[in-house]
């Protein structure tokens, strides 16, 4: 049996082959659900991409090529809203418009499109027949058949709303290479065409970090994804105590020319706090002694940093308490000989994490 992706029920997953023999090697990411995953990503990204439809379209059984097709349908909305296609002269409906623009996707999020109602569309000159609207047109068109066959009608509606106003783009077979060399040359419209590129390539996130293929361009790897859901939230947080991020996140080697890249500092010089992350499933201290956690522990206690406070973040997926200091590393060369190990869960709502880590800096930074 051939397996290249595994999507179980609300969990994210993934599959690769052990060897060239045909042995299979499953990891599936201990129970992130798809809708938590695209808020993570939405919080992130300072975006607003998820929000307006998490309930109704990223229910607990959604599985990632939806989410995926839902994103793509969002972002080339968002694009051609901006202001990028002219041409609209009349709607049957009156919407909020940018620049004199429709804004089509108020229009889609907040009024789902019944059968009465549609968007006519005049096209001038400008409106039209580039690359970046053929990779737009070709997208939609494989996002529309796939939703026909999935039921999701709002999504669907948006998409063929759209494929109608662009019916003046040729219909074209894009490349791979042909989509980045596109994106390379209209960087406003990156992120949408990388994602139209996903969609018309067959390219699938691929979650766990230890696999070396190609993902869907939003969503990174989990490790990295969780290293910036932790530093955007101990930046919210820490402002409270008007601690802010530091510049630069590097700092030399002993004896060498090399760096060691930081996921976290904050404050000024000294730098008050260090953070470090670690996508590993960890629920105590004598876990931390494996050799692959070494490293960050050493990070932490290199001599030429002297942080107040130095975290180790972890993620936690069914814990009750959003952060739980799960306790202290004693006996290394770090300020006052603390390093803290906190498990950030994966299960709960960005809002709540901030609180959380709110009450646990406020009882460190007392000490």
């Amino acid at each position: 049996m051939v397996v290249n992706e595994l999507s179980s029920g609300n969990f994210v997953g993934s599959a690769r082959y052990a060897s060239d023999l045909g042995m299979l090697s499953i990891v599936v990411e201990p129970k992130v659900p798809v809708y938590r995953l695209a808020g993570i990503i939405e919080y992130v990204q300072e975006g607003r991409v998820f929000s307006d439809e998490l309930a109704e379209v990223y229910g607990a059984h959604t599985d990632i090529l939806s989410l995926q097709l839902h994103r793509c349908v969002r972002l080339v909305l968002s694009s051609l809203a901006a202001g990028s296609v002219r041409g609209y002269r009349q709607l049957e409906r009156e919407v909020a418009c940018i620049k004199g623009r429709p804004n089509l996707v108020k229009l889609v999020c907040e009024a789902p499109l019944q059968a009465k109602q549609s968007v006519h569309c005049c096209f001038s000159d400008h409106t039209i027949n580039t690359p970046r609207n053929q990779v737009y047109r070709a997208a939609l068109v494989k996002c529309a058949k796939i939703l026909s066959e999935r039921g999701s009608v709002q999504a669907l509606d948006a998409a063929r709303m759209t494929i109608y106003s662009l019916n003046a783009v040729d219909n074209k077979d894009l490349s791979k290479n042909q989509i980045e060399g596109i994106a390379r040359a209209h960087l406003k419209d990156s992120a949408t065409l990388l994602a139209c590129r996903d969609v018309i390539c067959g390219l699938s996130i691929s979650p766990h970090p230890g696999i070396a293929r190609e993902f869907f361009s939003y969503a990174i790897n989990m490790a990295t994804l969780f290293e910036d859901y932790c530093y955007r939230l101990m930046s919210t947080v820490l402002a409270e105590f008007d601690i802010r991020p530091s510049d630069d996140l590097t700092f030399p080697l002993d004896g060498g020319g090399q760096t060691i890249k930081l996921d976290g500092l904050f404050g000024e010089i000294p730098n008050q706090i260090l953070m470090e992350c670690k996508y590993k499933s960890i629920r105590s201290i004598p876990d931390l002694s494996r050799a692959d956690i070494y490293q960050t522990v050493s990070y932490c206690c290199h001599v030429n940093l002297r942080p107040m406070v130095a975290v180790i973040c972890v993620p936690a997926f069914e814990d009750d308490a959003p952060v739980e200091l799960l306790g202290t590393i004693g006996g290394f060369r770090a300020a006052k000989g603390k390093i803290h190990v906190l498990s950030i869960s994966l299960s709960h709502r960005p809002d709540e994490l901030e609180a959380g880590l709110a009450a646990v800096f406020s009882r460190l930074l007392e000490e």
